[in-house]
This record gives structure tokens, C-alpha cells and sequence, in this order.
């Protein structure tokens, strides 16, 4: 993620515990979500709120981490404001708040065709390139794919066609603010 007091946020904390990992490691975290969070740390400050309209300054942090969360957001299922582009919206909410040269670490389910499942989106490599284009330059995209419970790395020729709503395929990518 970077050095000792470098500013990271991470987007959708509510099931995770990765915003007090990362201050145990001497990060200064900050963590947005529209549901109020339980744990605490030192190296750790919550926002409750919506990403598509956060209350940080520009050019504030150095790396930003949503992880399985950006497939929600804009679908007002989470208590967050819906709309048809709640994922782009606030990916340049994101571009907006992280300094120039800053990092985006991110994952998503990944299918290879695209699908609005109601409660999340599986993105495909269009949407995802999509998504994150012109905001962000790919740096590296990795994929991953569920086999006998277990993530295993993957091709893009290995990933599933999704019919339902359940997550077969990752895609985590690392990008970069220009």
C-alpha cells in the first residue's frame, strides 16, 4: 500500500476489518460507508456516508481501496443514493479525493458478459475498462475464479458466464490517478 502514515480509504467497510489491518500497520485510514462501523483504532477515523458525494478534500489521499463494494453503489440497496451510474459516479468521486499519481486498489465480480443482478453488477472487460476509463490508468488486472471454494488465479478464456447472482469470478485491479 505504501510507507508508515501514508493516507488510505477504504470504501464499504461495514464487513470488513481491512481499515483497522491497515492502521495496525501504521497506515492513517480513513473508511466511508453509509451504515455505521463498530471497530476502532488508533490509525483509524469512520465517515458515515455515501462515496458518490463524500466530505474529503481533493487531492487528499494517497491510495484508496474498494473492495467488493463498487459492483453495489448507486443500486440503493445499501442505504446509499440509487442511480443507473452510481458506479461511475463515484469512481470520479474517487479520482477527486485521491492525490495526482495516487493509487485505486479494487475488486469486482467478473463475468464474461456483463450483467445488473439487482443487488450488484458482474462486470466484463469492457465495463470494467469503461468504468474506470478516462479517470484512471490500468496498471495491472488480475483475475481469479472460484474453484472448490478456493480462489485460484485465472485466464480471461477461464472465467464463467454468470446467469445468476452468485460470484464465480474476481477481477482485482490496481490503477493509477494521472
Amino acid at each position: 500500500v505504501g510507507k508508515v502514515g501514508t493516507k488510505v480509504l477504504d470504501v464499504g467497510c461495514y464487513f470488513s476489518s481491512l481499515p483497522v489491518q491497515l492502521g495496525s500497520l501504521g497506515y492513517k485510514v480513513y473508511a466511508i460507508d453509509p451504515e455505521d462501523y463498530q471497530l476502532k483504532h488508533p490509525n483509524f477515523k469512520f465517515f458515515k456516508g455515501d462515496i458518490q458525494k463524500s466530505p474529503f478534500k481533493s487531492n487528499y489521499f494517497d491510495v484508496v481501496t474498494v473492495v467488493s463494494t463498487i459492483e453495489h453503489i448507486g443500486l440503493g440497496f445499501y442505504k446509499d443514493e440509487k442511480g443507473i451510474s452510481g458506479d461511475k459516479k463515484a469512481i470520479k468521486e474517487i479520482r477527486r479525493i485521491l492525490k495526482k499519481g495516487g493509487r485505486l486498489l479494487m475488486t469486482v465480480p467478473y463475468s464474461k458478459k456483463f450483467k445488473d443482478a439487482g443487488r450488484q453488477r458482474m462486470y466484463d472487460k469492457k465495463h470494467l475498462d469503461d468504468l474506470l476509463r478516462p479517470e484512471f490508468k490500468i496498471l495491472k488486472k488480475s483475475l481469479f475464479t472460484s474453484v472448490k471454494g478456493k480462489w485460484v488465479p485465472s485466464k480471461e478464456r477461464g472465467i464463467p458466464l454468470v446467469r445468476g447472482t452468485v460470484t464465480k469470478a474476481i477481477a482485482f485491479v490496481e490503477a493509477k490517478k494521472g
